[in-house]
C-alpha cells in the first residue's frame, strides 16, 4: 500500500468509526509507515488512532516518531496506558521519550 493509499484508508476508517478497521490495517502496517502517516492526520483523527491501536503496535509507532511528537501522543493517554506503552518501548527509545516530556 503506497502512503497516499494507507493515508486514504486511514481517514476512512476513521471517518466511518470503524475500529475493528484500524487494527486489522495494523496487522499489515509497518511502524514506520503509521509514523509517516501520523504527521499528516488531524488532531480528531490522531486522537481515535492512538486509541484504537494495540498498545504494542502503538508503542512500535511512536518508537519510529521524533522524541518530542512521540511525548506529544504519550501526553493525551491516561497514566496507565501511558505507563503500558512506555513498557512495551525499546528502553533507549523510551528514556528519550520521556526526557522529551515538559
Amino acid at each position: 500500500m503506497t502512503p497516499p493509499e494507507l493515508l486514504d484508508e486511514v481517514h476512512a476508517l476513521i471517518a466511518a468509526r470503524r475500529q475493528e478497521g484500524v487494527v486489522a490495517l495494523a496487522e499489515q502496517v509497518s511502524p514506520a509507515e503509521w509514523a509517516d502517516v501520523i504527521p499528516q492526520l488531524s488532531d480528531h483523527e490522531l486522537a481515535a488512532l492512538v486509541h484504537w491501536l494495540p498498545d504494542d503496535d502503538l508503542a512500535a509507532v511512536l518508537s519510529d516518531l521524533a522524541p518530542s511528537a512521540a511525548a506529544d501522543i504519550l501526553r493525551t493517554l491516561g497514566r496507565a496506558q501511558a505507563a503500558d506503552v512506555l513498557e512495551a518501548m525499546p528502553p533507549d527509545d523510551a528514556t528519550d521519550v520521556v526526557a522529551a516530556l515538559p
